[in-house]
């Protein structure tokens, strides 16, 4: 993969969302070399790669109950972490008929 000098972070731009891309810690060693053949020291960048998703949540019809915390939108790490949201419904209402995306699993209602 070749970066131009001018842009630092252009090769890392490349790199994030390639599909050899491990999640998990990754070590970057890179050099460069002159058309002479004049090789620099190798110089390395040690990162975290992790792989996300914004997380949507609605409640309808809005406005009859609370959820908290108010993460809609929030760009969430897939895989290693746990989320909880807690749904309390205004006074005369229940809320049901969750839904996911990520399919019933992932919904516990307590």
């Amino acid at each position: 993969m070749a970066a131009d000098a001018g842009d630092q972070h252009q090769w890392l731009d490349q790199l994030v969302g390639h599909p050899d891309l491990p999640v998990g810690t990754n070590t970057l060693c890179v050099f460069s070399a002159d058309t002479s053949g004049n090789v620099s020291l190798t110089n390395s960048l040690t990162f975290d790669y992790a792989v996300g998703a914004p997380l949507t949540v609605a409640d309808q019809p809005s406005r009859l109950g609370t959820i908290t915390p108010n993460d809609n939108g929030a760009w969430l790490v897939i895989g290693t972490n746990t989320y909880a949201l807690k749904a309390a419904a205004a006074g005369g209402f229940v809320f049901s008929n969750w839904t996911s995306s990520l399919g019933w699993r992932s919904i516990r209602p307590s």
